[in-house]
């Protein structure tokens, strides 16, 4: 089978979970044989390039990515360039869609990829990482760019709807984001696919010291990383590795005691060792889709303290197989590390693992994603 995995943000140049859905995804792929292309945009000047699966076909259109500036004097000039960026991004990944003409492709959200699916007629399904304009308002308004919030998250809005007119089949990683687009397509055209996680690479380890806690994550007032780092001055006993960056950075850095320690942006494969040691994964967001850093801490046997958002309640069980926060305020966490201390760590780390072994490893979930693809091809 052809398939294209399509996504507007610059493949392989931008570091998170959805980088890491991508190259899981390719990766299973190719391995049981299927040709795998992605299109996505232009990286911004200086971006790295990372790691992509053997095999996989890179084509990177239109203009480069640029995100939203905070500044108001610039936020004009930023709305102008994003039309044009975005223009050129349909554009060219319509004209390589054709010239590719896949059996399938996966668009990676129900907005732009998914237009570019529908103005090539291509069948295709939506891979929904949470839900899109709602996710996207909550960040622009977060980070005071009112336009972005309301003209945009309108626009995106729109697009969403007529999307859904011509998608084979919405998957989503939850229950939140599956009840959502259920009430518009109808349950026949959704279904429930989780993330794929490598657990033969992310190998747990049980013996693990109880007081260190890793974050993983954009320094962001969404991932709540600010309350996190005000709530360790009252839990001078715990060493937290915070890994990521942001625009929260210099604050952070200002407020953080000596137990807490700044890594930068790493690699899997250099902060594998930071969850090969902790104990527990915090992650006080305001708001989720079902982030990568979850899975890949709990593959590691890393138990997960979060707040109860987004599809999260899809994977955490409460109190088997990791905790929920009350609320994401610094007292809560507090209080919350000082409960789950005095349970049994150990039954509940093997647990986490067991979660992501039996459901979302790679071979297990590549099944179904091919499974949803041959429905596709064939669905009128």
């Amino acid at each position: 089978m052809k398939i294209v995995i399509i996504d507007l943000m610059p493949y392989p140049y931008v570091k998170g979970g959805g980088n890491t859905h991508k190259t899981n995804l390719a990766a299973a792929l190719i391995k049981k044989g299927h040709e795998v292309h992605l299109i996505s945009s232009k990286p911004g000047k200086g971006k790295q390039r990372l790691a992509v699966p053997e095999k996989a076909m890179l084509h990177n259109v239109g203009i480069p990515h640029r995100r939203f500036t905070s500044s108001k004097l610039l936020l004009p000039l930023d709305i102008v360039y994003r039309v044009c960026f975005e223009c050129a991004f349909i554009i060219g990944a319509v004209k390589a869609l054709r010239k590719i003409n896949p059996d399938i492709a996966d668009a990676q959200s129900l907005t732009t990829p998914a237009l570019v699916c529908g103005l090539a007629k291509i069948p295709f399904v939506a891979t929904a990482h949470g839900i899109h304009n709602q996710g996207f308002k909550k960040i622009q308004t977060m980070n005071k760019n009112w336009a972005a919030a309301n003209i945009a998250h309108k626009i995106y809005f729109w697009m969403e709807r007529l999307n859904l007119k011509q998608c084979k089949y919405v998957i989503s990683q939850g229950k939140e984001t599956l009840d959502f687009y259920s009430r518009y397509i109808g349950k026949d055209r959704t279904v429930k696919i989780t993330n794929l996680v490598d657990t033969g690479y992310l190998t747990p380890k049980y013996k693990k010291q109880n007081k260190e806690l890793i974050d993983i994550a954009r320094f962001t007032r969404q991932k709540g990383v600010d309350k996190l780092v005000e709530a360790m001055k009252s839990l001078p006993d715990y060493k937290l590795w915070l890994v990521g960056d942001g625009e929260l950075r210099s604050e952070i850095e200002q407020n953080a005691g000596k137990n807490v320690a700044l890594t930068g942006i790493r690699d899997i494969q250099e902060y594998k060792r930071w969850l090969q040691r902790a104990r527990f994964m915090v992650l006080p967001s305001e708001f989720e889709g079902l982030p990568y850093a979850v899975l890949e801490a709990m593959a590691c046997a890393v138990i997960p303290i979060t707040t109860k958002v987004g599809n999260l309640p899809s994977l955490i069980q409460d109190g088997k197989n990791g905790f929920f926060l009350h609320s994401n305020d610094p007292k809560s966490i507090v209080k919350k590390i000082r409960e789950v201390e005095k349970k049994n760590l150990d039954k509940i780390a093997h647990a986490a693992r067991k979660t992501i072994e039996d459901e979302w490893s790679l071979d297990v979930v590549s099944s179904q994603f091919l499974n949803i693809y041959k429905k596709a091809i064939t669905r009128r």
